[in-house]
């Protein structure tokens, strides 16, 4: 009597990684745990058999690989998180895990299961975030932090502009975008992206050019600090005349 297959066979791009029985267990339990979140949060179409499904196609997908950073995910790990080892390693413990594979909603939950496959750190940093929101709060942090590894150079108007104003286009128009920073809390910037200007869509490059250095002269959007006279994104104010870095660093100013 021949064997009966698995109704999810190891996917081709796990071969050689993880086992069937490993894979199948992680399959279920991921299913099942998730299934349980979202029926919390007001799905109460969701079943476990159709995240199953959502689940496997993912990882056929590519789901060697995290869907969003392109690294390789470490499939050798799943099934072997110890709750007692990660109660006396603590953060040290975790971070053997960070490739560790998992799965990530593209949407809110609430309507047609839809995933990626990513790392357990990715998974971590994105959180509630959509990939827009993600990839604006990477942009203030790194902009701000290569401001800081620069000797503190001040940003050039050419830098601000790229950074922090950019161009979205449609058939019909040419909207120049421009970011505004908030602060939800001390840690943790907020980048919302608010339309300045809508030009024609045979707008030329001179015209939009013109629209974002409007942009930059607009006190809603930046500013430009009494103690250091630099000119910066006025999220980064810590009041109308001086900057958070000279806050911090001239007048003590914890954030």
């Amino acid at each position: 009597m021949s064997p009966v297959s698995p109704r999810f066979p190891l996917p081709a791009p796990l071969q050689g990684k993880c086992s069937q029985k490993d894979y199948t267990h992680w399959l279920y339990g991921k299913a099942a745990a998730h299934v349980r979140r979202d029926r919390k949060r007001g799905n109460e179409q969701a079943t476990t058999d159709s995240y199953r499904e959502a689940f496997h196609a993912a990882v056929c997908d590519g789901g060697d690989r995290d869907a969003y950073t392109g690294e390789l995910l470490d499939w050798s790990l799943i099934r072997t998180y110890d709750n007692d080892e990660s109660k006396q390693g603590r953060r040290e413990y975790k971070k053997r895990f960070a490739l560790l594979p998992t799965v990530d909603h593209v949407d809110d939950g609430l309507g047609h299961p839809d995933f990626k496959i990513c790392s357990w750190r990715t998974n971590d940093c994105k959180n509630d975030l959509t990939i827009e929101e993600l990839t604006a709060f990477c942009r203030t942090y790194l902009a701000y932090q290569e401001r800081d590894d620069e000797s503190d150079a001040p940003m050039t108007d050419a830098q601000l502009i790229s950074d922090f104003t950019r161009i979205d286009r449609s058939p019909d128009a040419v909207q120049v975008m421009v970011a505004d920073i908030s602060w939800p809390s001390p840690s943790q910037p907020e980048t919302t992206w608010h339309a300045f200007a809508n030009l024609p869509a045979g707008a030329t490059e001179k015209e939009i050019s013109a629209a974002r250095n409007r942009a930059l002269a607009d006190k809603r959007y930046f500013a430009t600090c009494g103690t250091c006279h630099e000119k910066q994104p006025a999220g980064w104010m810590h009041d109308d005349t001086i900057c958070q870095g000279c806050a911090s660093r001239d007048f003590g100013v914890v954030y």
